[in-house]
C-alpha cells in the first residue's frame, strides 16, 4: 500500500467529517492489529518499524493516524479512498524525521463510507528501543576440573536480566574460542534470575577438552532488542604438559662424556605449575617448587656413580612429573602419572665417559672363503648403538670402493656388514684382513676390530685334495698331512695365523702329500688357535683352516 505524508491537520478533518455524518454500521473496519509490537526503530535491523493492519468492508474515506498515549496526534500515515480489503501501513517509529520516544501509543483509525456515517478503530503499539540490562553475571569457579573429585567439579554460570519493556528470551551457550558454540546451557522466556552450571559433558555424554571457553548471555526483548555479556572459563582437567631439552637434537637422549649431566626440561599448564619432581626409580622423588607461573623451566645435576672414566659407561632412566595449581581433594593439583594424559616423562641419560669398546667380529660364512662377485657379510658386536660404523675391504679387493660398504644395526650393540666383492678382485695374498672401525657420539674411535677373509681367484682346488684332520697338538709329536691324491706337480703351502702373519712355507715337487709339525720358520711350535693353509698348486688354489690344540 501507498505510504503517505503525515498530514498534521487529521483531527480538524476527523472533527468535520464527524459533525455531517451520522455513525456507519458496526463492522466497517474489522480484524486490527499492530506487528511488530512493540518494536525498536533503532536501526540495528531487527523490528524497526511496524505495520498497522485491518480489513475494510465497504468502499470508505479512510485517515489513519498516530496518537500518544495522552491521546494526542503526533501525525497521519494515510488519508484516502479505500476499496473493501485489507490493509497495511508501515511506521518507522518517527516524528518529522526524529525517533520518538519508547512509550505506548496508538493507532487511529477512522473510516467514513460514501453512504455516511463513519466508524473508528483504536490500535495500541509499543516503541522500545531499550535493551534489557544484564547484570551480576559471574562464573564461579572460572577454573574447574570435572574429575570427579566433588571440588570443582563444575562452574555455577549466574546473572540477572531486567526486561525495561517487558519479557523476553535469555540463552546461555558455552563457545571455544574461534566463536563455535560447543554446548547450550539454558534456554527460556521471561527469565529474570539465573544459575546454570556446565560440568564439561555434553548433552551426548562426551567430554569437552582441556581448553579456555567463553560462556555466552544473551537477552532479547519482544522490541528485538539485544544485550549480551560474555565470561572466559577455563576447563582444566589434565596434568601439565612435560618436555626436556636435549643438548644434541638428532639424539632421543641426554648424552655427555662426563660423570655428571645437567638436565633441563620444562612444564606448562594454564592453571600454573606449582612444582616438578624427578626420579631415578619412581619411588623417590627430588621436588623443585615454583609460583606457579603457567610456564616454567628446570634443571638437574644427575651423578654417574658407577662410571669409571676410559673404561665403563653409565646410563640412568630419568622421570619427571609435575603439579598444576588446580583446586583437588588432595590439594596437590593434578599431577602426572602413568595413565594420565600427559603421562610421566621419561627419558634416558648416558655417561659416555669411554669410548667404543669391540666384543668381536666374525665372519657369517662357515670357511671365510669367497670369490670374486660373492658378498662378504660381517656381524661386528660393540657396546653399544649409535656408532658409526665402517669397514676398510682394500686388502680383500683391489677396486674396493667404501661407498659399496652397508651397515645396520638392528640388535642392541651388533652391527652387520656386508660388501660384494668386484668380479675382478685381485689380492696380493688369498689371506687378508678386513679391519673394522667404530667412532662414537665425541669423535672416539676405535679400530682394533678386524676379520681375515679368504679370498680366491684361481681355477679352482685340485679334485683330489684333502686333509687328514681338522686339529692337532703338534706338542705330542701330531703332524697335519695335505694329500694331493694323483696330482705330482709344483705345491706351495703357506700357514697363516689369525692375524694374517705367515707362520710357515712349505715348498714341495713331484709330490703327493706334504705334512706340517706344528712349528713355524724358526722351527718353533706355533701357540694354540686356528691357523689357514693356503695351498697353491699348478691345477688350482685352495685353502683350509686347521686348529692347533696343546
Amino acid at each position: 500500500m501507498q505510504r503517505a505524508t503525515p498530514i498534521r491537520s487529521g483531527w480538524l478533518v476527523l472533527a468535520i467529517l464527524a459533525g455531517i455524518a451520522q455513525m456507519a454500521a458496526a463492522g466497517l473496519i474489522t480484524d486490527t492489529g499492530a506487528i511488530p509490537s512493540p518494536f525498536s526503530p533503532n536501526a540495528d535491523g531487527v523490528y524497526d518499524s511496524t505495520a498497522v493492519f485491518y480489513t475494510l468492508s465497504d468502499t470508505a474515506t479512510v485517515i489513519v493516524s498516530v496518537a500518544d498515549s495522552a491521546a494526542s496526534e503526533i501525525l497521519i500515515l494515510w488519508a484516502g479512498d479505500e476499496n473493501p480489503g485489507e490493509y497495511r501501513h508501515w511506521w518507522d517509529g518517527s516524528e518529522e524525521r526524529e525517533v520518538v520516544p519508547d512509550g505506548d501509543y496508538f493507532f487511529l483509525i477512522q473510516a467514513i463510507p460514501h453512504g455516511g456515517g463513519s466508524e473508528y478503530a483504536e490500535i495500541p503499539v509499543a516503541v522500545d528501543t531499550e535493551a534489557p540490562i544484564i547484570s551480576g553475571e559471574s562464573a564461579v569457579p572460572n577454573r574447574f576440573t570435572p574429575d570427579g573429585d566433588g571440588v570443582a567439579d563444575s562452574v555455577a554460570v549466574s546473572f540477572s536480566v531486567d526486561y525495561t519493556g517487558g519479557g523476553g528470551q535469555v540463552s546461555v551457550c558455552v563457545r571455544d574460542l574461534d566463536g563455535e558454540e560447543v554446548d547450550e546451557l539454558f534456554s527460556s522466556v521471561g527469565a529474570e534470575s539465573v544459575l546454570v552450571h556446565w560440568d564439561g559433558i555434553h548433552s551426548d555424554g562426551t567430554e569437552s577438552p582441556d581448553a579456555l571457553y567463553s560462556v555466552g548471555i544473551e537477552a532479547r526483548d519482544p522490541a528485538g532488542n539485544v544485550s549480551q555479556a560474555e565470561l572466559l572459563i577455563d576447563l582444566d582437567l589434565h596434568a601439565p604438559y612435560l618436555g626436556v631439552v636435549f643438548p644434541d637434537s638428532t639424539l632421543t637422549e641426554v648424552r655427555v662424556n662426563d660423570t655428571l649431566a645437567i638436565v633441563n626440561g620444562w612444564a606448562y599448564d594454564r592453571a600454573g605449575v606449582t612444582s616438578i619432581e624427578l626420579s631415578l626409580d619412581q619411588v623417590d622423588w627430588d621436588e623443585i617448587s615454583f609460583s606457579g607461573p603457567d610456564t616454567v623451566w628446570w634443571d638437574h645435576t644427575l651423578t654417574c656413580t658407577d662410571c669409571v672414566p676410559d673404561s665403563s659407561d653409565g646410563t640412568l632412566s630419568v622421570y619427571v612429573r609435575a603439579h598444576d595449581g588446580v583446586a583437588t581433594i588432595d590439594g596437590e593439583g593434578h599431577v602426572n602419572s602413568s595413565g594420565s594424559t600427559p603421562p610421566v616423562l621419561s627419558f634416558v641419560v648416558t655417561f659416555d665417559v669411554a669410548g667404543p669398546f669391540h666384543d668381536e667380529s666374525t665372519i657369517q660364512d662357515d670357511d671365510n672363503t669367497y670369490f670374486p662377485g660373492q658378498t662378504i657379510t660381517i656381524r661386528s658386536e660393540w657396546d653399544d648403538d649409535g656408532y658409526d660404523v665402517e669397514a676398510d675391504f682394500s686388502a680383500v679387493d683391489s677396486n674396493f670402493d667404501p661407498e659399496d660398504v652397508q651397515v645396520s644395526n638392528s640388535v642392541t650393540g651388533r652391527y652387520t656388514v656386508s660388501y660384494t666383492v668386484s668380479s675382478n678382485a685381485m689380492t696380493p695374498v688369498p689371506l687378508a684382513f678386513v679391519r673394522i672401525t667404530a667412532t662414537d657420539h665425541f669423535e672416539r674411535s676405535l679400530a682394533d676390530s678386524s676379520v681375515t677373509v679368504i679370498l680366491l681367484t684361481g681355477s679352482g682346488e685340485p679334485s683330489e685334495l684333502s686333509v687328514d684332520r681338522n686339529f692337532f697338538n703338534p706338542a705330542e709329536g701330531d703332524v697335519l698331512e695335505v694329500n694331493l691324491g694323483s696330482y705330482t706337480g709344483e705345491i706351495v703351502i703357506e700357514v697363516f695365523n689369525m692375524t694374517g702373519s705367515l707362520v710357515r712355507r712349505l715348498e714341495a715337487s713331484d709330490a703327493q702329500s706334504v705334512t706340517w709339525n706344528g712349528r713355524n720358520d724358526g722351527d718353533q711350535l706355533v701357540a694354540s688357535g686356528v691357523y689357514f693353509l693356503s695351498i697353491v698348486t699348478d691345477e688350482g688354489n685352495a685353502v683350509r683352516k686347521v686348529a692347533v690344540i696343546k
